[in-house]
């Protein structure tokens, strides 16, 4: 599972926006976040639907088990989706077996973790030219746009011609050069902000973890989060209290989860 920002995406959110996003931190700093960070941050895909877990949900409520031992079942079915999206093992992975379901407890949405542990398990793939463009670097990137706007020259000098004018009048085509246009161009400007030496997979889905924990549990729980994290990316509790500080304009960027 790789970080999912479809061209429509990028259209939709306006991430060619020159004006930068601000926001007030305690320390009456003004924050700032590009809006192509802000559009990466935003649209961190949920992408665990854990079809096995509702299963067993609608299993265990139809044998009439104990809400103990209904409990005890969900948290199984979820911790087998961790060990296949999450990539945990057990028995070493316990520590952050235990501190996923503390944090459950505490009002956090099950789903919501998992697929973003996904997501930094996956990072790796994600933060790189290819998994953020499509394409396996700069060069060919820049040959891939070159020839969408020369596809877009082409499609007006379709449409002026006699047979374009007579046979499509559709207005979808009269707006196709000008999409994509737009798409080239909007890209092409996400790009230099938005390169794999960002990690922008890897930070947009841990600011967004520290951001959920902290607004649902009212508290950073470092050591909590520190566990969950680990797996992935080998931390402690005063490692990522020390990552939160750092990175805390993009945690302030993120949306509420």
């Amino acid at each position: 599972m790789g970080l999912i920002v479809t061209l429509e995406s990028y259209l939709a959110t306006s991430i060619v926006s020159s004006a930068t996003i601000r926001y007030k931190m305690k320390n009456h700093c003004a924050a700032r976040v590009t809006p192509e960070e802000r559009c990466i941050l935003n649209y961190l895909p949920r992408l665990l639907h854990y079809r096995d877990v509702t299963q067993e949900v609608a299993m265990c409520r139809k044998t009439g088990l104990s809400p103990r031992e209904f409990k005890a079942a969900v948290q199984a079915g979820f911790r087998r989706s961790l060990v296949e999206s999450a990539g945990w093992r057990m028995p070493r992975d316990a520590d952050a077996v235990n501190a996923f379901d503390e944090l459950v407890e505490k009002g956090c949405d099950a789903i919501f973790l998992a697929s973003r542990l996904a997501e930094l398990r996956d990072a790796h793939r994600s933060d790189t030219w290819e998994g953020l463009t499509g394409f396996d670097d700069p060069d060919s990137l820049r040959t891939a746009l070159k020839r969408l706007r020369d596809c877009a020259r082409d499609v007006d000098r379709l449409l002026g011609g006699v047979i374009g004018k007579a046979l499509l009048q559709d207005s979808s085509a009269h707006t196709l050069a000008a999409y994509l246009r737009a798409v080239a161009d909007r890209v092409e400007k996400a790009v230099q902000v938005i390169t794999p030496s960002r990690n922008v997979t890897r930070r947009a889905a841990r600011a967004d973890i520290v951001r959920h924990v902290e607004d649902r549990t009212g508290n950073p729980r470092d050591v909590l989060v520190a566990a969950i994290l680990d797996p992935a990316v080998g931390c402690d509790a005063g490692m990522q209290k020390q990552w939160r500080y750092d990175n805390r304009r993009i945690i302030r960027a993120v949306n509420p989860k």
